[in-house]
C-alpha cells in the first residue's frame, strides 16, 4: 500500500513507526514494529503507518496490506547517514497529514537527528523504545556541534521512553530522564494454546543472529561442554559458512551433538521440539526469544542480562547463571534436562508467565495506553 492507502478514522490519532532498512528480516524488532501497527489499524481511535528505508531486500515487504509503508530512499557510502537525516526530514514534512507521535524503535543518531527538528518544528512528540545503547547514542549526539552544550532533558525534550525492562528503566532515571517520560512497557508474544506434545529431543536449543553482542565465543564453548556431557544442542540463526575456521574448529570437527541449522520458517516449531533455550547474550533488554520459548513451555539457561533477570528469576521459570562461564551454563543445562521435577515446575511457570504478563495484547494495550497519555498531554500544553 502507499501514501493514502489506508483509510484514515475521524479524529485518530496517527501514529508513524520510522523503521530500519532491514525492515525484510524477522528480526525482534520488526516483529514488534508489524504487530504494533497492524494492530493499531484495526482499533477505533488510531491510525498508524512505517516509514523505511526502500532497498531491494524489503521489496515484498512494501506490498504488504496489511499496513502502510512509505517509504524514503538514501545513497550509500561514506554519506549513508547524512542521507538518512536529511531523506527523513524531507519525506516527513512533505506528508499532507503529519503524524501525532513519531515512535522509533531503535535509538540510532542519524534516525534521531532528523526528528528532533522535526519535533521541534511541529511540536510532535517522540516514542523512543529504548534497548541497550542510550547513553552511547546520547554520547554520539553530544558530537555534534548542536548538541554539544546541551543537557539530556534539553535534547530530549517532547520525547518519551519505551523502557523494555525495569533495570533499562532505572539506568534512565539515573541518566537524568524524568519519570514521566518514561513508560516500561516489556515486548509480547502470542501464547500457545497448549504445551507442546511433540517434543523429540531431551537437548538444547539456541537461537540468535551472528553478533558481538550474542557472544558467539562462548556459545561455542557452552556447546562443546554439552556435547561432553552427552547433551545436543542446535544452534538456529546462522549457517556454518559464515564461521571462520578457528571457530568451527572450537566446535570439534564431526561433533554428533552439535548441529548448526541456519536459519527456520517457524521457531515455533524448532521450540516445540526441544526441552531448554540456552541465550548467551552479553546484553538482551526483553528478548523475544526467551519469550517465545516460553511461551512454548521450554525454561531457559541465561546469562544475567536484564531481560533474564526480570522474566526468568522472578517467576521461576529457568535459570539465570550470575557467573556465566561455559562450565557453569552447562552445568546448569545438565541439571535442568535431569531434574524432571524441576523442569516440569519451570514448563508449567513458564506458559503461565507469558499468558498472565507477556502477550502482544497486553503489549499492545500498554502502547495505546501510552499514547493516549502522551496525546493528552500534549493537548493540556497546548491550551495553556
Amino acid at each position: 500500500m502507499r501514501d493514502g492507502a489506508v483509510i484514515q478514522k475521524e479524529e485518530a490519532t496517527n501514529i508513524c513507526y520510522i523503521s530500519f532498512n532491514q525492515l525484510h528480516a524477522k528480526g525482534a524488532v520488526n516483529i514488534i514494529v508489524d504487530g504494533l501497527c497492524e494492530e493499531l489499524n484495526k482499533t477505533a481511535g488510531f491510525s498508524s503507518f512505517i516509514m523505511a528505508e526502500k532497498t531491494a531486500n524489503n521489496k515484498n515487504m512494501m506490498n504488504n496490506e496489511r499496513y502502510d509503508i512509505r517509504t524514503y530512499k538514501t545513497i550509500g557510502g561514506r554519506f549513508y547517514n547524512l542521507s538518512i537525516t536529511v531523506t527523513i526530514f524531507l519525506r516527513l514534512l512533505l506528508l499532507k497529514n503529519k503524524p501525532d507521535i513519531i515512535h522509533l524503535h531503535q535509538m540510532a543518531t542519524p534516525y534521531f537527528i532528523p526528528l528532533y527538528f522535526f519535533s521541534r518544528l511541529f511540536s510532535v512528540p517522540i516514542v523512543i523504545t529504548n534497548h541497550n545503547f542510550f547513553f552511547a547514542r546520547f554520547t554520539d549526539l553530544k558530537k555534534y556541534h548542536f548538541f554539544k552544550d546541551k543537557g539530556i532533558n534539553e535534547i530530549y525534550i517532547n520525547t518519551y521512553f519505551v523502557c523494555l525492562s525495569k533495570e533499562i528503566y532505572e539506568q534512565m532515571v539515573k541518566l537524568g530522564i524524568k519519570h514521566e517520560n518514561l513508560f516500561h512497557i516489556p515486548n509480547g508474544v502470542d501464547p500457545q494454546n497448549e504445551l507442546s506434545k511433540k517434543r523429540c529431543r531431551d537437548g538444547v536449543i539456541w537461537i540468535g543472529r551472528y553478533g558481538e553482542s550474542k557472544n558467539i565465543p562462548l556459545l561455542f564453548d557452552v556447546a562443546r561442554l554439552l556435547s561432553e556431557r552427552g547433551i545436543s544442542i542446535d544452534i538456529f540463526g546462522f549457517s556454518e559458512s559464515e564461521l571462520s575456521q578457528e571457530e568451527q574448529n572450537a566446535l570439534g570437527s564431526n561433533n554428533e551433538y552439535v548441529r548448526i541449522i541456519g536459519y527456520s520458517k517457524n521457531i515455533y516449531d524448532e521450540l516445540d521440539k526441544t526441552s531448554c533455550l540456552l541465550v548467551t547474550s552479553k546484553r538482551e533488554a526483553n528478548s523475544l526469544v526467551i519469550l517465545e520459548a516460553l511461551s512454548c513451555g521450554v525454561p531457559v539457561v541465561s546469562t544475567p542480562v536484564s531481560a533474564a533477570r526480570e522474566v526468568l528469576t522472578d517467576h521461576e521459570c529457568g535459570i539465570v547463571v550470575n557467573d556465566p562461564t561455559a562450565e557453569n551454563l552447562a552445568d546448569a543445562g545438565k541439571y535442568l534436562l535431569s531434574d524432571k521435577a524441576l523442569w516440569e515446575k519451570m514448563s508449567h511457570n513458564a506458559v503461565k508467565t507469558i499468558s498472565e504478563f507477556y502477550t502482544t495484547e497486553i503489549m499492545v494495550e500498554a502502547h495505546k495506553k501510552m499514547y493516549r497519555e502522551i496525546i493528552s498531554r500534549r493537548h493540556g500544553l497546548a491550551e495553556h
